[in-house]
């Protein structure tokens, strides 16, 4: 009989949620922009009612959301804790909706029915449990964590009796060797696919700088407007991360490339009307559109706030479609390979 909790958890530097740390004041950023904005509206004579309209409602939806991935990958790094006791699993997680406050769950043992060691989750590797509730099977998921064998241990304990499967496994009457057999085939998969996930984590890095660039030269743009400088950049940026949140969605090859290259320009010049700025009247300090005349050799070339987010808006769309095709190869790759 266990007298304590056997507890496990993500190591920040081995699972390697680090980075998450260092973004983090972005995230907090994006939850606090809708709020400025409010302020920053009121300044300019809207109605309180239009002004909280615009920047919680139109503004604070995409802001939110794209805060919630820094904030919500952090917390999971940090709060995720999985716990044994001789009955239960205890599975403390973030909330979804609000993940600053976290959440419990209990697992009986007793209703664990099956386990797959290796069940896809995403980009990562997951425990997925299999839960009796009444005539019901239920699948619920659990992180692996790295470098840590101890916690694999606790569910061999508890399931050596039991006659496990995972979608598509064989039937398997050993689980610890059958464990160390996938464990093997899971290498094999990783290494496989190395070059595939590197060329992922450049689309990754490219796509992030792209979207920084579309936000931050959003409000680089607005700078220009006869406001405070605060009130520009932070309304620009504002409406930049509107455009970033749009291009997540828009991530379906061609079909997304297509819509944005008819529709696009309309649509960006709807979106900075509502907050009463002319996109097509604003364009580059000379000094940059003497540099921009000179890399493409014509002296007519301008580049509005309009067309600088069109041509972002346009590439980073073709890198997220491009990252969302080796996400399902990846996906289909690894399933075979851990599963035939």
């Amino acid at each position: 009989m266990k007298t304590e909790l056997s507890s496990y958890h993500f190591d920040l530097k081995k699972d390697r949620f680090w980075p998450w740390i260092v973004a983090l004041p972005l995230g907090l950023l994006c939850w606090a922009l809708p709020f400025v904005s409010w302020w920053g509206l009121i300044r300019t004579g809207l109605e309180d009612n239009t002004s909280i309209f615009i920047a919680f409602l139109f503004l604070g939806l995409p802001a939110y959301l794209v805060g919630w991935i820094f904030v919500y990958t952090f917390m999971e790094g940090l709060i995720t804790r999985v716990s044994f006791s001789d009955t239960e699993i205890f599975h403390r997680t973030p909330s979804l909706i609000f993940p600053l406050l976290w959440k419990t769950k209990k697992i009986k043992i007793a209703d664990i029915q099956n386990i797959n060691f290796f069940a896809p989750y995403g980009f990562r590797t997951a425990i997925l449990l299999f839960i009796q509730r009444g005539n019901k099977i239920k699948k619920y998921f659990l992180p692996r964590f790295k470098n840590q064998p101890e916690y694999l241990r606790e569910f061999l304990a508890f399931s050596k009796e039991k006659e496990p499967f995972g979608e598509g496994n064989p039937t398997q009457k050993n689980l610890s060797a059958e464990a160390m057999a996938k464990e093997k085939m899971l290498e094999v998969a990783n290494a496989n696919q190395l070059s595939v996930f590197g060329w992922d984590r450049l689309l990754r890095l490219i796509s992030g700088i792209l979207a920084f660039t579309v936000i931050v030269g959003s409000g680089y743009y607005c700078l220009q407007l006869p406001l405070s400088a605060f009130e520009t950049f932070s309304t620009g940026i504002s409406v930049g991360m509107i455009f970033v949140l749009i291009c997540l969605v828009l991530s379906i090859p061609i079909a997304s490339q297509v819509l944005i290259w008819f529709f696009a320009k309309k649509a960006i010049f709807f979106v900075f009307s509502v907050f009463n700025i002319n996109s097509d009247t604003l364009f580059l300090p000379s000094a940059l559109q003497k540099i921009l005349r000179e890399w493409t050799k014509s002296e007519t070339v301008k580049l509005s706030l309009t067309d600088f987010v069109f041509w972002c808006v346009l590439f980073l769309s073709i890198l997220y479609s491009t990252e969302r095709i080796l996400r399902n190869y990846n996906r289909r790759n690894r399933s075979r390979e851990l599963y035939n």
